[in-house]
């Protein structure tokens, strides 16, 4: 099970360190996940995002998280499995959304860019343990408060 880590902190906080203090915590998760590991930061924002992979579903480096939507807009770790994933993606290039690997996470994150966040959480069949996404706006967008809590969801 991959391990992802969070930290807010007092906007312009330097972008580095950021990226400093999200890998330290991230390196404290290397038995959650020992085949990759990432960081990501908004200086701006004040935040960063650390994230250790147990490949399962897509063992290529277009897993790697965290990751960032096509457009940008969004960045995201996830920790989980999204069981409709081909399905979607299937949906998704059907709209003209281009995916550059075969990673469920991308699914999310494409899905989001396309139909929107709120419009996206039903159409998944999962099991989720934590997500966190964050807009370029800087709006976490799946508060943590939320989310943390393990759940499953299921088509309706």
């Amino acid at each position: 099970m991959c391990g992802l880590v969070g930290l807010l902190q007092s906007p312009d906080e330097a972008e580095l360190l950021l990226c400093q203090h999200a890998r330290r915590m991230a390196d404290t998760l290397i038995h959650r996940g020992p085949d990759d590991s990432g960081v990501w930061a908004d200086a701006t924002a004040g935040i960063a995002l650390g994230f250790r992979r147990l490949a399962i579903l897509d063992l290529s480096p277009t897993g790697h998280q965290p990751m960032c939507s096509s457009d940008g807009r969004y960045v995201a770790v996830f920790n989980g499995e999204i069981y409709n994933y081909r399905d979607l993606r299937v949906e998704l290039e059907q709209c003209g959304a281009h995916c550059r690997g075969t990673s469920d996470t991308e699914v999310i994150l494409e899905g989001a860019s396309l139909w929107g966040v709120e419009a996206t959480i039903p159409r998944l069949w999962a099991c989720l343990l934590l997500r966190c996404g964050i807009e370029s706006s800087g709006r976490c967008f799946w508060p943590v408060t939320e989310w943390a809590k393990s759940r499953c969801i299921m088509p309706r």
